[in-house]
């Protein structure tokens, strides 16, 4: 009987441990996302273009021959 007793009480406290955790995610998300909604939604606005077609392009052709370079060697 002891026994039954204990494997009642380490069901108990092994379920209690998993909703303690299982609350403790549920406020970590709502605080997160809470403060998204209230506030860092103003600051992210998207994507900015930080430079000219054509200095976007000179970067981007740069790219191009190092992944040529790079192909070649194995």
């Amino acid at each position: 009987m002891a026994r039954g007793l204990e494997r009642e009480l380490q069901r108990i406290v092994e379920s209690a441990r998993r909703a303690s955790q299982r609350s403790a995610v549920g406020v970590v998300l709502v605080f997160s996302g809470g403060y998204w909604l209230l506030s860092a939604r103003k600051w992210f606005t998207g994507s900015k273009v930080q430079g000219t077609e054509e200095e976007l392009k000179a970067i981007e052709a740069g790219f191009t021959r190092v992944g040529h370079t790079l192909e070649g060697i194995d």
